[in-house]
Parts: structure tokens; C-alpha cells; sequence
């Protein structure tokens, strides 16, 4: 979870300073293998479907965001980002442990 986490800050840095899409398009890829890899961390029980939900919407919005940087279109990998981002903080928001 923690690259995950340094890939959004590398990327955001990026998404605002445009210009160095190879770099958004490695770290979504990042993002999306490790989103895949999620649901083997799946919690037991009735909240696992929610979990396993979760982990494909950040699936899916990572891909998005690679895409987008693979065309090179800062509007869109904008847009895709925060995508991302809600992604991650819709599934912390049911499942992160509170410190």
C-alpha cells in the first residue's frame, strides 16, 4: 500500500507539471498490478465482496490513468487521477485500520 501511495505523489507531481507522461503511465501501471494483486487481502467475510468491489474500481481507474497518459492527454489523466484517488480513499474509508 505505501507504493502505492508514493506512485500518487510522483504522479500528481506530474498530472500538474504535465509534460512527462511515460513516468504517469509506469506508475498507473504500478497502481493497476498492485490493485490486482488486492483481493488476495480480501478480509473474510460478508465485507469481502465489498473489498474484492473496491479493489476493481481501483483496477479499473488505474487503467484509465494509464491509458490516458499513454495519450498523452493531461485533461484526461487529470480527470482520471482524481478517479484514482477517490478509488483509494472510498476503499480506506471502509477497510484502512484507524491509528
Amino acid at each position: 500500500m505505501l507504493a502505492m501511495a508514493r506512485d500518487m505523489s510522483e504522479i500528481a507531481k506530474r498530472v500538474r507539471a504535465t509534460g512527462d507522461f511515460a513516468a504517469v503511465e509506469e506508475r498507473a501501471i504500478n497502481i493497476r498490478q498492485a490493485g490486482e494483486t488486492l483481493p488476495q487481502l480480501s478480509p473474510a467475510g460478508a465485507r469481502s465482496a465489498g473489498f474484492q468491489a473496491m479493489a476493481g474500481n481501483l483496477v479499473q481507474a488505474a487503467g484509465a490513468l494509464e491509458r490516458a497518459a499513454a495519450a498523452a492527454d493531461p485533461t484526461a489523466m487529470s480527470i482520471q487521477y482524481r478517479a484514482v484517488w477517490q478509488a483509494c480513499g472510498a476503499c480506506h474509508e471502509v477497510f484502512r485500520r484507524r491509528k
